[in-house]
């Protein structure tokens, strides 16, 4: 029994050797096998840590895969597109409110501070004549009236991003043409109309609307006084729309992409008492686009100005 005893002694020890070297390679191959495998998902774990800690640009850049780490990975990136893009949102809102409430409460301060100024005149003796006394008082209410056009133009603005509305049914062209009726100080004697006999039936808030009329009429008879205005009001496809030219001097091409902008004030109308707030259109933009609508204006150096705005018929649908 030597030899085979032998024999087999010699086939342990090869199977021994063999098998531990097979062992040895499966598991070099499934460490390889498992590393690769891994390897998306420990670039994915670096780039959840890179968002973490505030780099919003970094993606893991993985697909296209046809196997579910790809689709995990597009789905990975495409939420990070989202989350970029809501955090730009959100800084641009929050840029925008700080620099409105620092606009605002500088155009509050000058007309404060101009009051101040002019009651400690008064306490320095100029109330003892008439001729300077009525000219502080004058001075302390055209100041004290710029507060407060100022003040409710800022109420209107903290309505309209409150979302504040009361929309009803009514007709457009007759409520414009009380509203002209009404008038706005400065207004010239006469001014054309092109207003439909039939009704122009318009869903919206009535007190928006009126808001948006007197802003535009204001802004006419201010940047334009004595010029011919013409006012007209038809139906545009589902839409209504009202057109409020004047012959005024026109706006500067230059300042037509601000026009809208809350505080601006053109270049030739930089002074507080001749170029107002610099809310008035912004509120009409904000108030008629809360309406469904929109605004637009038409406008050259010396061919006048013309402001239209739409609104959303009656029954129209949104």
């Amino acid at each position: 029994m030597a030899p085979i005893d032998s024999i087999l002694s010699g086939d342990v020890t090869g199977l021994a050797v063999g098998g531990g070297v097979l062992l040895l390679l499966v598991l070099l191959v499934g460490l390889l096998l498992t590393n690769r495998a891994l390897r998306p998902l420990r670039r994915l774990t670096v780039t959840a840590g890179q968002l973490a800690s505030g780099d919003l640009r970094a993606r893991s850049q993985l697909f296209p895969r046809d196997d579910e780490v790809g689709q995990l990975a597009g789905a990975f990136d495409h939420m990070a597109d989202r989350i970029e893009v809501a955090f730009a949102v959100q800084q641009d809102s929050e840029n925008r409110v700080r620099r409105f409430i620092a606009d605002a409460s500088h155009e509050l301060r000058t007309p404060v501070t101009a009051l101040s100024g002019y009651i400690e005149v008064l306490r320095r003796g100029a109330a003892q004549s008439p001729e300077a006394m009525d000219a502080a008082l004058g001075m302390m209410s055209r100041e004290a009236d710029r507060l407060r056009v100022l003040v409710l133009d800022l109420l209107t603005l903290a309505r309209l991003d409150s979302r504040q509305q009361q929309p009803e049914d009514f007709d457009l062209a007759a409520a414009v043409g009380r509203l002209l009726d009404e008038g706005v100080p400065g207004m010239p004697p006469r001014v054309d109309r092109d207003l439909p006999r039939t009704p122009v039936m318009v869903h919206g808030d009535r007190g928006a609307i009126a808001t948006i009329v007197r802003n535009l009429l204001t802004n006419a008879c201010k940047y334009a006084p004595g010029a011919r205005q013409v006012w007209s009001v038809r139906v545009d496809a589902k839409r209504a729309r009202v057109d409020a030219h004047d012959d005024g001097p026109g706006i500067p091409a230059s300042d037509l992409p601000h026009i809208f902008e809350r505080f601006y004030r053109g270049e030739k109308t930089r002074s507080r008492e001749e170029g107002g707030s610099g809310l008035g259109l912004a509120i009409v933009l904000g108030l008629a686009r809360a309406q469904g609508g929109d605004v637009a204006i038409a406008s050259a150096e010396g061919a006048g100005t013309t402001v239209t705005f739409w609104l959303p018929l009656a029954g129209a649908g949104s």
